[in-house]
């Protein structure tokens, strides 16, 4: 028999809790997610169809005030940094503007020093003066200035690097035309002989001022020789050396002895024909009097037919 004297336990059960779920208000579910046509029932014509009240937050009412929230503060935090600094709108006066001037660290004048690498042709005094207006006007801080400036400069550095980038390929493309059609290198012998007798009066300036300069490897630099130019190396000098081919005064030591009496003579002609004051020099060419003009014409006219006749006394030794 059981021991009628023995403490028998109760059953212990948890209690239940006796609050009801949330019920449907007809705008939120039990997730508080707006249900139904919540957007008709709370919201305004005029923003019903704005996107926004599509999005994800804004279709569960926690998320919604948690967002709303966490927006305000960091929209007090922004104003707090401008230290209750109005920011000026179209109607603000001159002195909000100036206030919220200082606040921002906008400056009367900015501080600016054109880069050394930047040319003053690109950055002109005029060009930075408008912009620095126009850029104080618009409430640009000196830190922002300096910002854009940085940027500018090293756009310029982009455009001037990819310039030269493509005028050194031209040049090169160039020299090789030139090496490619006259490999052995005998026509550019032909041009700077051309060039040389036709240059060879001229002042040192003015032979540079067409050529360039001479570097210490032996190249020129400026005038015609500037890589702009440099398409018209390969045709320049096959025209100087078709010229000096074709015109070019044969030397006496070319001559044969039958011959070399006329060619003599002829060159004594071609020398008193260039001896003229003023030919060589052009002076005569570009003289405001048309006698000049008409005198140097007909010293050419001569000497072409000197020079074709010098010409046919050369072919016929040869052959």
């Amino acid at each position: 028999m059981p021991d009628p004297t023995a403490i028998v336990a109760e059953p212990i059960t948890e209690p239940v809790s006796t609050e009801p779920a949330p019920a449907s208000t007809g705008l939120l579910d039990a997730d508080y997610n707006f249900t139904g046509n919540w957007k008709e029932q709370l919201l305004d014509d005029d923003i019903r169809g704005e996107k926004f009240f599509d999005s994800d937050y804004a279709k569960n009412a926690k998320t919604l005030l948690k967002k709303s929230y966490h927006q305000e503060k960091t929209i007090g935090q922004y104003k707090a940094g401008f230290k209750g600094v109005k920011i000026p709108d179209e109607k603000a006066t001159q002195e909000e503007i100036d206030t919220f001037r200082d606040a921002t660290g906008v400056p009367k004048e900015y501080a600016y020093s054109k880069p050394d690498d930047v040319d003053d042709d690109v950055v002109t005094s005029e060009f930075m003066t408008s912009t620095m207006e126009r850029l104080n006007k618009a409430n640009v801080s000196q830190k922002q200035f300096d910002e854009v400036m940085d940027i500018f400069a090293n756009r310029i550095r982009e455009i001037e690097a990819a310039g030269v980038e493509e005028l050194n390929g031209k040049t090169k493309t160039a020299i090789e035309r030139v090496q490619k059609e006259d490999p052995k290198g005998i026509r550019r012998e032909l041009a700077t002989k051309f060039i040389t007798k036709m240059t060879d009066v001229w002042p040192a300036e003015k032979y540079q001022e067409l050529f360039g300069t001479e570097n210490e490897s032996g190249e020129r630099a400026g005038g015609i020789n500037v890589p702009e130019f440099a398409y018209l190396r390969p045709l320049l000098l096959d025209m100087f050396a078709t010229i000096e081919e074709t015109y070019a005064i044969p030397t006496s030591a070319a001559l044969s002895d039958t011959t070399e009496s006329k060619s003599a003579s002829i060159e004594d002609e071609l020398k008193t024909l260039e001896s003229t004051p003023g030919f060589l020099e052009g002076r005569l060419r570009t003289s405001s009097n048309p006698d000049d003009r008409a005198k140097h014409f007909e010293i050419m006219k001569k000497r072409s037919d000197l020079i074709r006749r010098q010409t046919e006394l050369q072919s016929n030794v040869q052959r």
